[in-house]
């Protein structure tokens, strides 16, 4: 996983800030969450599959625009 990781790194080339949701919870900007599903894709996931780890990894965490911390953590989860 670190390896993709690595290599999605030069692929991701703008990342752009996290905002907060009035209620506390991390709201990541569509733009973040667009290109972290892409990454997923790119790496042989279903679009469906991707949109829901990439939700899953969002929630309560700022990643302050951070795709690849996004793409990591949502991998992560995948091989739970």
């Amino acid at each position: 996983a670190q390896r993709m990781i690595l290599e999605l790194k030069d692929k991701i080339s703008e990342m752009v800030d996290a905002t907060y949701s009035p209620d506390g919870t991390t709201s990541i900007s569509s733009n973040v969450k667009e290109e972290a599903v892409s990454a997923l894709q790119s790496l042989g996931f279903k679009k469906r599959d991707a949109e829901e780890s990439i939700e899953l990894a969002a929630k309560g965490e700022d990643f302050d625009g951070n795709v690849q911390k996004l793409v990591k953590k949502a991998l992560s989860q995948m091989d739970k």
